[in-house]
Formats: C-alpha cells, sequence, structure tokens
C-alpha cells in the first residue's frame, strides 16, 4: 500500500461559492480593521509603538485565514494561499487610504477625523497614492525631534507591508490539516479516545502495527503521565468508508506546570470504517470541536 492511499490528501478542489462568500466576508471585516489601525498609528504617533500595532493587526489577518479556511471549505495550500496574499495586499490597501482620509483630515479639516464615508471615498480614489513621494521626501511624524524621511521612512513602510502581508501566511504552512468528505460536502467529525497514552514517536515501526492491527498497537501503547502522553484523534464520518487517526504528542513543561506543546507525529492515516468504530468502542471517543484559530 502506497503512502498516498494509507494518508489522507486534499483534493485541492474549491468551493467557489463558498470561497466567494468568505473573501466578500473578509474584504468587509478588513474594511474596518484598516480604519481603526490607521486611527490607532495615528493617535499614537511612535513608530516603536506602531510596530505592536502593526504585530496585532497581521496576527487578526492570521485568524481571518484560518476561519476563513475551515468556513470555506479549502482543501489545497494554493487557496489558503491565494486568499492569505489577497487578504493581506487588501490590507495594506486600505490602511494607506485611511491614512490618507486621517491626513487629509488634520491638514485640511482643521485636525479632526474624517468620517467612515470620508475614508471609503479615499478607497474608490487610488490616484491619492500620487503623494507617496512627499511623504517619503519629507516625512510624516518625527522620534525626539528628527523627523523619519527618505530611506528611513522607507524602511518603515517596508517592516510594515511585510508584517501585514506575511503574518496572514503563517497559517497556510501551519494550519492543521483535517480530512474532507467530497460527497458529502462537509470536515469530517473529530473523535478523541481515552485515557492519555503513553509518549510516543511516529516510528516506522508503529506505522507498520498502526497498518496491520490498529486497535491491538493503540491498545499496546500503555498509558501516559498528566504531563507527557499522546493523544489518539480519530477522525470519522458514519457514511463514509474510509476514516482516519491522528497521533499527536504532548507534552506540558515543568511536569504539568508550564507551556503545553504540541507535536503531531502521525497525520491523518487511513483506517477502514470497522476500525475506526472498534477504536471508539474499546477507548470510549468523545466528540470534539475542529480547532478553526
Amino acid at each position: 500500500m502506497s503512502d498516498q492511499t494509507t494518508y489522507y490528501q486534499e483534493s485541492g478542489k474549491v468551493d467557489a461559492f463558498r470561497f466567494g462568500l468568505v473573501a466578500v466576508g473578509g474584504a468587509i471585516v478588513v474594511l474596518v480593521l484598516a480604519y481603526v489601525y490607521a486611527v490607532a498609528a495615528f493617535k499614537i504617533p511612535f513608530p516603536y509603538v506602531n510596530l505592536f500595532l502593526t504585530i496585532g493587526f497581521g496576527l487578526i489577518l492570521g485568524v481571518l485565514v484560518r476561519v476563513a479556511g475551515r468556513f470555506g471549505h479549502f482543501r489545497a495550500r494554493r487557496s489558503r494561499l491565494v486568499y492569505a496574499l489577497g487578504l493581506g495586499f487588501l490590507a495594506c490597501y486600505l490602511q494607506w487610504c485611511a491614512s490618507f482620509a486621517l491626513l487629509a483630515g488634520d491638514y485640511f479639516l482643521g485636525g479632526g477625523f474624517p468620517g467612515f464615508g470620508e475614508y471609503l471615498a479615499m478607497v474608490v480614489r487610488p490616484e491619492v497614492f500620487s503623494i507617496l513621494p512627499d511623504l517619503y521626501a519629507y516625512g510624516v511624524w518625527t522620534v525626539f525631534g528628527i523627523p523619519i524621511n527618505g530611506a528611513l521612512q522607507g524602511l518603515v513602510w517596508t517592516i510594515e507591508a511585510g508584517i501585514i502581508i506575511g503574518l496572514p501566511l503563517v497559517p497556510v504552512f501551519r494550519v492543521a490539516i483535517y480530512p474532507f468528505s467530497e460527497r458529502l460536502g462537509e470536515w469530517y467529525p473529530k473523535f478523541t479516545l481515552s485515557p492519555d497514552f503513553a509518549s510516543v514517536a511516529g516510528s516506522a515501526e508503529l506505522v507498520e502495527a498502526l497498518r496491520t492491527d490498529t486497535v491491538e498497537a493503540i491498545g499496546q501503547m500503555g498509558l501516559g503521565t498528566g504531563w507527557r502522553h499522546t493523544k489518539v484523534h480519530v477522525f470519522y464520518s458514519k457514511d463514509e468508508d474510509s476514516q482516519y487517526i491522528t497521533l499527536e504528542r504532548v507534552f506540558v513543561e515543568d511536569r504539568g506546570a508550564g507551556k503545553t506543546e504540541k507535536d503531531v507525529v502521525i497525520n491523518n492515516l487511513q483506517v477502514s470504517k470497522a476500525t475506526a468504530e472498534a477504536l471508539m468502542e474499546q477507548f470510549e471517543g468523545s466528540r470534539e470541536r475542529l480547532e478553526v484559530v
């Protein structure tokens, strides 16, 4: 049996309707977030503080990518990549539009902040980007009396864009892959077996034992401790013939009192429906929600 038939493989299919739905939803959320981000940056004109604002903005965009992936039924890395890049570049564009609206309010409207409608007016006027050379040359902020302009201003913009575009890409490469039923159009329900099993590595011997007799191999793993153990997850859909199991090694630092680290050692190994049902009956599988963020 080849690895391709033994482990779950994403289909690579895209649900155009769902993709469009989460794309529109994401754009609306980013439209609001970009304005809030620009206002916060405008009110706190300190680059070292703005760095944390930018990181927070990027992290929120990363959460949006994860949520969109689950609700949009993304079953391919390329669809997650396209969505994340689109969201990141849109966020960059919109925060610039919001910044232009705020600058206009500061210099031409007596120092007040423009309303959301004036911000939207900037969104449909890309020609406002023609003032970028002036902003580059003269800058907007000063730190300890030193103007931030020229190459330094360009560096700040580059770092900002890198964070806003880069952080949403993190989930593209780190998101957990869950089995998806193409026939039913839904994610497989996730179950976790009891108890916590002994900590194991994803060795070739263990994989072969699981392929030979999954139930016996799981039973022979033994019991783990509260701070070092293995979680066995079963992805089971009663209307599908192929089911899947994942072994996740868990380690809690300071013997259970510190940070929790998780490492998937065997990911979505295919088993039969009868095997999955036997596992959940013998080891009391309990339903869990699929992780979204």
